[in-house]
């Protein structure tokens, strides 16, 4: 059995414990990717998320928005009232329910999503192999 030097324990964590250890770090890389890329658009990464969501699935409301996001529905407002002034987003009323907004991207937030996901794309294929440690390369 390996011994993982960290711990004092002569046996390997748990494996639920090591699992979720490797997803907070996964979890703050992808954060970090998430700014780097949202940031030269203006955006912040909970826009940019929530864009991306509305791009692959809309329209939608905002509870299920924030459902999604993991956000509270006070601050998934807030940021559909952003997108909103900014022209990315627009609301139509739910035939179903007209009390509830549904929400889509407009012209402008399909090539804002567009724009961001060729510059990931592009940053992701420059980096070369050798950049990558093993330990990223896993996670």
């Amino acid at each position: 059995m390996a011994k993982f030097p960290r711990y004092r324990a002569a046996t390997e964590p748990p494996a639920p414990l090591a699992a979720a250890c490797r997803d907070v770090v996964a979890g703050r890389r992808a954060s970090d990717l998430l700014r780097r890329w949202a940031h030269p658009h203006g955006l912040s990464d909970l826009q940019l998320r929530l864009l991306h969501e509305l791009a692959l699935d809309a329209p939608r409301d905002q509870a299920s928005l924030a459902a999604t996001l993991l956000a509270s529905p006070a601050r998934v407002s807030a940021v559909v009232l952003q997108l909103g002034t900014a022209g990315l987003i627009e609301s139509t009323t739910d035939p179903s329910d007209r009390r509830r907004q549904l929400w889509r991207l407009t012209a402008a937030g399909n090539r804002c999503v567009a724009a961001v996901s060729a510059a990931a794309q592009a940053e992701l294929a420059t980096a070369s192999a050798d950049e990558i440690t093993p330990q990223e390369d896993a996670a």
